[in-house]
């Protein structure tokens, strides 16, 4: 490489922003798919013949140098347009201009790798796009996962549907007074989420791009604040999720029936007990907050953002390995680091 090409080259590495790569072996890809469930209706919409419609990104294990690079927010300079900076700086947490031009170790479009994979469901938290978490779903796939992450309509800030229709946040039944009816619409938005997660299970299992790819004896479920109540709910109603991740959304159940982990930043225990296994794994760094899981300080350059976020894509990735794989060897069977506190409850009475 000559002198000039080495200045280009460094030149547009300080340009973009950057995300940490993943940890595994395997290399990442992304595809995005939009699902029309046409048995349901649109209730966030006045139109009553619109038909529930939803995104799909789906990322994967691919054959390395297949597809192209991919891009972290395919659709953004579109939602610039259609929405503009002001509200998409918001939900970005003032990360728009690095989002811009962040490059993430993910490829568009790859070969399916030859396999069969644990496949997981992931939920975001409201009003942020599943997309936002490259760093930990992209991390999950490079340990050999198939990740199904949902973009719920109408409550992620943006979202492109069919036609190329862009799709704000508009579930203004989250804020509306009084406060006491937002429990029964947060329960009755959860139910959508989970009947979306259903639907796209299904759309998968008849996919020919993965018929072959997924271990439908290993599946799990994950979210992030609202989206970890979609994934207790989808796992406790789906005889395929076998079991759940919870980041950040404190169970109130009086039980859960399946394998459990909680990854959290507060010190706190559960208002009531919940039988079975169950890994507590507090994450107490300078840098943890409720929105550590997205990519959002990593790409702000914030202090300490990218050690957090290098523990919570270990210890999520440590979790499915040991309790959906039976693997050996994770951080789970190791000391904790300092920022780290891990406890595991086998049962009610073990606590």
């Amino acid at each position: 490489m000559g002198l000039a090409s080495l200045w280009i080259t460094l030149f547009v590495t300080i340009l973009s922003a950057q995300l940490p790569e993943p940890q595994g072996r395997y290399t990442p890809a992304r595809m995005t798919f939009v699902a029309r469930d046409a048995s349901r209706d649109e209730p966030l919409t006045p139109d009553p013949s619109d038909r529930r419609e939803f995104v799909v990104h789906v990322w994967y294990p691919c054959m390395p140098a297949t597809g192209s690079k991919a891009q972290y927010l395919p659709d953004l300079s579109k939602w610039r347009e259609a929405l503009g900076d002001e509200l998409l700086r918001s939900a970005l947490d003032g990360a728009l201009e690095p989002a811009s031009k962040a490059r993430p170790k993910v490829l568009a479009q790859g070969e399916v790798l030859h396999g069969r994979f644990p496949l997981l469901v992931f939920f975001p938290m409201l009003g942020a796009s599943s997309l936002g978490y490259t760093t930990i779903l992209s991390n999950l796939v490079s340990y050999g996962y198939i990740v199904l992450a949902l973009d719920p309509t109408y409550e992620v800030f943006a979202t492109t549907l069919s036609e190329g229709r862009i799709a704000g946040f508009a579930a203004v039944g989250w804020f509306e007074p009084p406060a006491e009816n937002i429990p029964a619409f947060e329960a009755e938005r959860v139910k959508v989420w989970t009947a979306d997660a259903k639907f796209a299970l299904d759309q998968m299992a008849a996919n020919k791009l993965f018929l072959r790819s997924i271990d439908w004896q290993k599946a799990g479920a994950l979210g992030h604040l609202t989206g970890a109540k979609a994934a207790m709910a989808l796992t406790r109603q789906d005889s395929r999720i076998k079991l759940c991740l919870n980041l950040d959304g404190y169970p109130a159940e009086p039980a859960f029936p399946k394998p459990l982990a909680i990854i959290h930043e507060e010190l706190r225990e559960p208002s009531r007990l919940i039988p079975g296994q169950v890994y507590d794994i507090l994450i107490r760094t300078p840098a943890m907050h409720l929105r550590s899981f997205l990519d959002f300080d990593v790409l702000n350059e914030r202090p300490g953002a990218e050690a957090t976020m290098d523990l919570l894509s270990k210890y999520a990735a440590a979790y499915f390995d040991k309790v959906l794989r039976h693997k050996m060897g994770t951080v789970l069977d190791y000391k904790a680091p300092p920022g780290v506190e891990v406890k595991q409850y086998e049962s009610a009475e073990g606590r």
